[in-house]
């Protein structure tokens, strides 16, 4: 008799989960776009481990997403968790070879340290001569380099 009582809130259950499965499969880039956004939004205001949070779900939505692995490496290089960072930045170039971005935040994180400093270099020559958003830092960092070694 309870197994009867059980089954029509069972399927109702069930329907929820399924319906909640599809808008999140129809409507993933748009979250995934809204989260970075949000993430962003939390990390320029100081609520770095919500900015994590938020750009590991927008990863968990999209493995290979280069705006949240970018700057979920840069909230823990200011949090001064660099080997965290390092790790993020490095699946970044890893998914996204041909995109500056991930070079130039890993050699910015290298350049905080003497000893990494020639390592950073030349992450930074690699990445010239990809497209990305930090395409111009990268330029005016090697020019800078290079008039001060004149």
């Amino acid at each position: 008799m309870d197994s009867l009582k059980l089954k029509p809130v069972l399927i109702k259950v069930l329907a929820i989960v399924y319906l909640q499965i599809i808008l999140i499969v129809a409507f993933r880039p748009l979250i995934v776009n809204f989260t970075n956004i949000r993430a962003g939004f939390n990390s320029e205001f100081g609520s770095l481990n919500h900015a994590i949070t938020l750009y590991n779900r927008v990863l968990f939505l999209d493995k290979d997403n280069l705006e949240a692995l970018t700057m979920c490496g840069y909230v823990y290089q200011d949090l001064f968790q660099d080997d965290i960072a390092a790790e993020y930045y490095k699946k970044a170039i890893k998914y996204h070879p041909d995109n500056c971005d991930g070079y130039y935040f890993y050699s910015l994180l290298l350049m905080r340290e003497q000893a990494t400093h020639k390592q950073a270099m030349e992450i930074l020559k690699r990445a010239v001569n990809f497209e990305g958003s930090y395409q111009n830092n990268i330029q005016k960092i090697l020019k800078k380099i290079k008039s001060q070694s004149i």
